[in-house]
């Protein structure tokens, strides 16, 4: 079945803000697309091999081979890049389609200013959606550094602390640790290994591991070290041995996950949430109804719809600040979606490259098409 909306439209809709157009790699090393949008996606891949042996796999995205080719021809700042193309991952479960797509995207890097260039991102997905025929677009807005921020300023408990912020960035991964915190998941008792391993300093703890590997002639994964199998042994045993979290701290971080409604009543309560933690985020705030504003000013309806969702799992794991979805109705697949992804640049060039960075993308599979649109 063919496209009901032509990417061509969606394309000019996205320049119409500036930009150029670039081609983009379709095959990536694997372990770099891993590493930076996250394991989670390893079984929505599709995996191939080069002649020397190295793994790589079809783009998943447009972001990360953008993002490699800024590294490569370090252009001149601010910039904007406009591209479009097929993507390959397998549908999650609920998902409709195929495993391959185009999606056409902007890219904005050196911006200044990141709030106007956020909200320039989110207003040019909202007019491409349009160009498509989605008049009536729900937009749902996130922050993909806030509940690791807020767990990182809090006065937490060692060694639920570590726990917990390192599970920040997965709801359902930081909700798991949490039931650990509580005592509601029992941890299993640490051998003798993993107790002798809590009262040796880090390098020495490192190199007993070493020792017990190499006695055991076990090899590691691509990527895992023994300081991982260290930090990892250490963690789990003093989780076992410790006493459990307040409860009452434990109900604070779960109603700041749990909020979720309009935009504005919803950093209010992001804001209460983290006062009850001890964290000052007005100043996160003043941001965030900066770009509520912004908003307003050129896409009013949109704006006042938006809701705020502060528990949310980002799709790709480099999103650092905004992110967000554009779609139908609140059950509909997003139409768009893209953020803000400061780091990215640094991730993948070693720090050579530090820039900031926002862009979206948008599939044209999930739009109704104009006429549907002049008709709804």
């Amino acid at each position: 079945m063919g496209l009901r909306v032509d990417p061509q439209d969606i394309r000019l809709a996205l320049g119409a803000r500036g930009g150029v157009a670039v081609d983009l790699p379709a095959l990536l090393p694997a372990s770099l697309v891993l590493e930076l949008a996250g394991e989670d996606l390893r079984a929505r891949l599709y995996f191939a091999s080069a002649p020397d042996g190295a793994e790589l796999c079809l783009r998943a995205d447009l972001t990360i081979p953008a993002a490699l080719r800024f590294i490569e021809e370090r252009p001149a700042l601010p910039v904007a890049w406009l591209h479009e193309g097929k993507v390959f991952r397998a549908p999650r479960e609920g998902e409709t389609g195929g495993s391959e797509f185009v999606q056409v995207g902007l890219e904005r890097y050196g911006d200044a200013d990141p709030v106007a260039a956020d909200c320039d991102v989110v207003l040019a997905a909202l007019e491409a959606c349009a160009a498509g025929g989605l008049t009536q677009p729900v937009l749902t807005l996130s922050d993909g550094d806030l509940v690791r921020d807020v767990l990182a300023r809090a006065d937490l408990p060692e060694p639920w602390a570590s726990s917990l912020r390192a599970g920040a960035g997965n709801p359902r991964a930081l909700r798991l640790r949490m039931a650990e915190a509580a005592g509601a998941v029992p941890l299993p008792e640490p051998g003798a290994l993993d107790k002798a391993l809590i009262g040796l300093a880090s390098d020495e703890a490192e190199a007993a591991v070493e020792e017990v590997l190499a006695l055991s002639r076990l090899s590691l994964g691509p990527g895992r070290s023994a300081a991982d199998v260290m930090r990892r042994l250490v963690g789990k045993a003093r989780r076992a041995l410790a006493e459990p979290m307040d409860p009452a701290v434990l109900a604070v971080i779960g109603r700041l996950l749990d909020v979720e409604g309009p935009a504005r009543p919803a950093i209010e309560a992001v804001v209460a949430a983290a006062r009850d933690l001890g964290v000052d985020m007005s100043a996160w705030a003043a941001g965030w109804s900066a770009r509520l504003d912004a908003l307003a000013a050129s896409a009013p309806a949109a704006a006042a719809a938006a809701v705020f969702r502060a528990g949310r799992s980002r799709n790709f794991a480099y999103y650092s600040g905004l992110f967000f979805d554009i779609a139908a109705d609140a059950a509909a697949l997003p139409a768009a979606s893209g953020g803000r992804y400061d780091g990215l640049l640094a991730a993948l060039s070693d720090g050579a490259v530090d820039q900031p960075a926002v862009g979206c993308v948008v599939r044209p599979n999930r739009l109704p098409g104009p006429a549907a649109g002049r008709g709804a």
